[in-house]
This record gives structure tokens, C-alpha cells and sequence, in this order.
């Protein structure tokens, strides 16, 4: 401001003797500007514009007493940083209260005309001269003009800039709130809609299916390997390939349906089709889902297997209102999950029934292990060449007192699906190495191993090898004593945990076996890496050697494997002497099974087995 105050001036010409004489025109003056302010506050309320701005006579009066001073100051002869700073906040004051430029020019033009013709008049200016203080008097004047439209320009940059702030902040509020409403609305990650906007979507679509005599398809899809994906890759990866997923589905449903991601791994599709169609066009659908996302993906130069398992109800025959239909066709994804991923189903009745019985089995059986009315069964595991009981494997059993016995193919699946499988594995092993401990004080010969079995949620839950040497120990029962059958789906799904849990469990003294091998697929790779000692046949192989070729195969293969490995072989479910001499002249080491005892009471076994050594 100062650098410009003073090139103002000097571009002006406004000297040091220009300011002597103003000091001479002032005192000359002396009282007569009151007449000069009046005159003109006469001359500016002839206009009706302005007469808005000054409201009463206490405004003009106020305003008179200012223009004093102003037009005092204007001839005062000292004209510095301070005179401009004040000036300009004077013009300033003006542009703000609405006076427009050409006020001031007026204003200053009727100064001017009032005072330049007394001049000569004055007579204090008889030595300094008139003429010096006109040209002093309008360099002046020109100084405070200059001053005061740069003042309204400054005011109305200002204002251009604050208009341009506010549009841009106009701008701001109404992306954030678009923003706003995507998130209230949409899935983040996917971009699709989410389970609130999906659900409103797809009900407005089965209204309007109504409305025009037509069906509906509510398609429930859930991811069959993405936990598994999550949990070895990561969470960032697992972003990549459910937005890899959202772009499959998109093209599937195009543009004649809903598309909702539910949350987690979960989807729901909807779709009309003509009454004729019969849920086919919804099947096809369906089977369009587990053929597409059933194929590898590419995510970050990795390629991973996801796969889905799709369950359908059809609108309006299993329900009207969307919630209904959701759940049912929720129902059916799950008996298609259990089928082993990869399938799809269309709900009916007896889909619901059987979840509700899964639903009690699965209350009943968590009171049950609360309140100990569980017990455990040992089948007898014998050597093939000398029919010698060389072990037992634990096997739970339950009997309700309303159900009656409960088969194991019946609560072992659920009590995997509801997360009771850790804790009645480690109830298993529990009461295994209770009742060795029971038989070796009773004085009586306990088998050489008790072979518990271990789910792959039990070996991947946290501390599991510290957790199975502690619950043996309780009991003063040593880790040799107890053989872990180890499912084979243990090895596939985490096979690098598996392995560093299984290296733990060998080193405190357990021995491990694959249970039910062969229907796990797993790699010869993964098994000559795992600390097993001995491969339990998969009974479904056994028992149908001796009229499938296939199976015999697949017997006679996993035999050879095992010696190829020193690995010893179990056949499980014999039930015939043909199997008994097949297995022998294959060389297989052991075998259980009907054939010899089902699983037995402690007593039983006790009783027929632990007292005599071969058979």
C-alpha cells in the first residue's frame, strides 16, 4: 500500500508545493465547508435513488458532519500511507451501503463547481495565488477519485470472488451430497446397490410383477471359496475379486433386473419372467451364476476359484412380499451349498422343514454338550494278518430324551454348519483321554491308541496344539496314547497352517492320520509334507471294491501310495469276508467295521475286546 500510495501521487504530480498550497487554500477556507456539505447533501436528495439511502434527519445529520471532516481533510495538506488508508475505507463504506461510483463523481463535481469560482475570492490566497491552488485543489481531488473507484473495484472483486466461492461451495455441498445419498444407497465397494436401496429396488419389481400379471425370480447367491480367498490373500485382494464378481453378475443380469450386493460374499438377483416360463428362464439364470463365477479369475495376476451356490424362489407362488422370498430362496442356496458349492436349487416345502429340524438338532445338541448327556462309543481297529486289536477310534453318540439316538450323519453336519464342531472335538478328545486314564487305573490293558477325530475348524481354531496337550495332561494321559484323524479337506483349504499344526502336534508326542482319504482330492504333494502316519480309506471305496472297478482302483491306488510313503493303511466300514480278502491280498494293514464290532460302550469294549488280544 505505501509503494502504491506514493507512485499514485507521483503519477499525479502532487509535490510538495501542491501541498503548501492546499495548507494555504485550507486556512483560507477556514468555516465555510458546512456550506459547501449543505449545498450538496441539497444538490444529492434531489435524486429519489438516494433519498432511499439516508432514512430520517438523524442519518443526514450523521452524514453532514462526516462530509465536514472528509472535505476538511481534503485541503488539510497532508497526504500519506494514513490519508489513503482512510480514504479508502471510507470508499469502501460508500460501495458497501449500495453508492455507486457515479455518486462520487457527482459528489466531487458539485465541490468542485461550488468552490473553484471563490477562489479568486479568497483572500488568503492573494500571495500564494489562486492558480497554483486550483491545480493543487484538482490534483487532490483526482487523488481521492482515484482512491475511491479503486475502492469499489476492490468491493466488487470481492463480492465476484465471494459469488464464485459460494458457487463453488454450492458445487462442494452438492457433490458431498450426492456422495452422501451413493453411500446411503450403494455398496462402496461394488458400486451396485446396497441391501437397503436392493431390497426397495426389488420389491417395487415385484409389485410391478404383480400389477402386470407376470412372475419373479429372487435369486440368493453366496460365494462358496471367498473366505478362504480372504482369510490366505487378504483383505485387499478379496476387495478386488468381489468387485471382479459384482462385474460378472452385472452382465448377467443386464439391464431387466435387480442386482443387490446383500453384504459379506452375498448377492440377491431379481427378475420377471412370463407366467409360462415356470421359473425356467430363473434356473437358467441360476445356472448362468455357478457356470460363471465357477470359472478361475484373474485378480492381480492370481487366479482364484470362487464359485457359487444359488438358491431360487419364485414370486408368487412361495410368497408375495420380498423378505419371505429372500428367506426362501436363502434356504435353498444352503442345501445347494451342501451339496458341495457349485450347485443351484429352487426352493420347496420340505427345504424349509429340514432347516427347522437342523435349527433344533442344532439347539439340542449345544445343551447337550452344556449339560453332558453325550457319551462316546470306540470301534475296534484290527490287524489284518493277526486279527490283534492294535487301537480304537472315539465316536460320539447322542441320545435325546425326547428324539431318542440321534445319528451322527445327522448332528456331526450341523454341529459343523453352527460352530459347535470345536467344542465337541475337544469334548472328543476330552473324554478319550478320561477314559484311558479310567481303564489304566481300573487295572485294565487300554488299546495302544484312541483315534479322535479332528475337524478342520478344530486343527485351524487358535492354539489348538497347545489346547489338545493340555486336555490330555489333565488327565496324566501321554500324547502317544492318542492318534488325531485329521480330515483330509484340512490339508486343502489352508495347507501351510495345516502343516505348521500338524509339525506342532507331532513334536508333543501325537501321532496323526488322514481320515476318510480320497474324497478330499488333496495333492501327493501336500501329503508328503504332512507328519501322518497312516491313511484311513474312505468306506465308500471299501465297500464297493468288490463289485466297482473304480473303486478297487481307487483302493488298490491309495495302498500303493501308502507304502510308497511308509505310510500304514486303515480301511474303514468292512462289513464282508470278500472285503476282509481283498484287503489282505492288497496288503492293506488294518481294518474296522461292522465286520468285526460297530462302535461300542466303554464297558462293551471293555468286556469283548480288552480282555483277550486277537480275534
Amino acid at each position: 500500500m505505501p509503494h502504491t500510495f506514493q507512485r499514485r501521487k507521483d503519477f499525479l504530480s502532487l509535490t510538495p508545493e501542491d501541498e503548501r498550497a492546499l495548507r494555504d487554500l485550507h486556512g483560507a477556507l477556514g468555516k465555510e465547508a458546512p456550506g459547501f456539505v449543505d449545498g450538496f447533501y441539497r444538490h444529492l436528495l434531489s435524486f429519489p435513488e438516494m433519498q432511499t439511502l439516508i432514512p430520517d434527519e438523524t442519518a443526514l445529520e450523521r452524514l453532514k458532519q462526516l462530509h465536514i471532516r472528509y472535505f476538511s481533510n481534503l485541503t488539510v495538506g497532508t497526504y500519506n500511507e494514513d490519508y489513503g488508508e482512510d480514504r479508502r475505507h471510507v470508499g469502501l463504506a460508500h460501495a458497501r451501503i449500495g453508492l455507486s461510483p457515479g455518486w462520487y463523481l457527482g459528489g466531487y463535481s458539485h465541490y468542485l463547481t461550488e468552490l473553484l469560482p471563490r477562489l479568486d475570492r479568497l483572500p488568503g490566497l492573494r500571495d500564494t495565488g489562486s492558480t497554483t491552488a486550483m491545480q493543487a485543489l484538482i490534483k487532490v481531488v483526482f487523488l481521492d477519485m482515484g482512491i475511491a473507484i479503486d475502492s469499489y473495484i476492490a468491493q466488487r472483486d470481492g463480492l465476484i470472488a465471494d459469488l464464485r466461492e459460494r458457487e463453488q461451495l454450492t458445487r462442494d455441498l452438492l457433490r458431498a451430497q450426492e456422495r452422501m445419498e451413493k453411500l446411503a444407497f450403494f455398496d462402496a465397494l461394488t458400486g451396485l446397490p446396497n441391501r437397503t436401496h436392493g431390497m426397495d429396488l426389488a420389491q417395487r419389481l415385484l409389485d410391478a410383477a404383480g400389477q402386470q400379471g407376470r412372475e419373479a425370480a429372487v435369486l440368493f447367491v453366496d460365494l462358496d471359496r471367498f473366505k478362504e480367498i480372504n482369510d490366505t490373500q487378504g483383505h485387499a485382494v478379496g476387495d478386488r475379486v468381489l468387485t471382479t464378481v459384482a462385474h460378472h453378475c452385472q452382465r448377467l443380469i443386464g439391464d431387466d433386473g435387480v442386482l443387490a450386493r446383500l453384504g459379506g460374499d452375498e448377492f440377491m438377483f431379481v427378475r420377471m419372467h412370463s407366467p409360462t416360463e415356470d421359473g425356467c428362464d430363473a434356473l437358467a439364470l441360476a445356472e448362468n451364476i455357478c457356470g460363471t463365477l465357477g470359472r478361475p479369475m484373474t485378480t492381480d495376476d492370481l487366479r482364484f476359484e470362487v464359485g457359487a451356490s444359488v438358491g431360487v424362489a419364485l414370486y408368487p407362488q412361495h410368497g408375495q412380499a420380498l423378505d419371505e422370498l429372500l428367506r426362501r430362496a436363502d434356504i435353498a442356496m444352503y442345501r445347494a451349498k451342501m451339496q458341495g458349492g457349485g450347485h443351484h436349487l429352487l426352493y420347496n416345502v420340505d427345504m424349509g422343514l429340514q432347516l427347522q429340524r437342523r435349527i433344533a438338532v442344532a439347539a439340542r445338541l449345544e445343551k447337550a454338550l452344556a449339560v453332558g448327556r453325550l457319551t462316546q462309543h470306540y470301534q475296534p481297529e484290527v490287524v489284518l494278518d493277526t486279527g490283534q486289536l492294535c487301537g480304537v477310534e472315539a465316536l460320539a453318540r447322542w441320545h435325546d430324551e425326547e428324539w431318542g439316538w440321534v445319528s451322527p450323519a445327522e448332528f456331526i453336519p450341523v454341529a459343523e454348519e453352527r460352530g459347535l464342531i470345536i467344542a465337541l472335538g475337544d469334548w472328543s478328545l476330552d473324554t478319550a483321554a478320561r477314559q484311558w486314564r479310567a481303564w489304566h487305573d481300573a487295572g485294565v490293558t487300554p488299546p495302544t491308541t484312541i483315534a479322535v477325530n479332528v475337524s478342520a475348524a478344530q486343527m485351524m481354531s487358535d492354539g489348538f496344539a497347545e489346547r489338545a496337550l493340555a486336555i490330555v495332561r489333565a488327565h496324566n494321559v501321554s500324547p502317544l496314547a492318542i492318534e488325531l484323524e485329521i480330515a483330509e479337506s484340512a490339508l486343502m483349504h489352508e495347507p501351510a497352517k495345516a502343516r505348521r499344526v500338524a509339525a506342532r502336534l507331532v513334536e508333543r508326542g501325537f501321532t496323526l492320520s488322514i481320515d476318510d482319504f480320497g474324497t478330499g482330492y488333496s495333492s501327493l504333494a501336500r501329503l508328503q509334507n504332512f507328519p501322518v502316519s497312516r491313511l484311513k480309506i474312505d468306506m465308500s471305496f471299501v465297500q464297493g471294491m468288490t463289485t466297482n472297478p473304480d473303486s478297487l482302483a481307487i483302493v488298490t491306488a491309495v495302498i500303493g501310495l501308502a507304502r510308497a510313503l511308509q505310510l500304514r493303511t486303515v480301511a474303514e466300514g468292512v462289513e464282508s469276508q470278500d472285503q476282509i480278502d481283498k484287503l489282505r491280498s492288497l496288503q492293506c494293514d488294518v481294518a474296522q467295521g461292522y465286520f468285526f464290532a460297530k462302535a461300542l460302550p466303554a464297558a462293551d469294549l471293555e468286556r469283548d475286546w480288552l480282555s483277550r488280544p486277537s480275534r
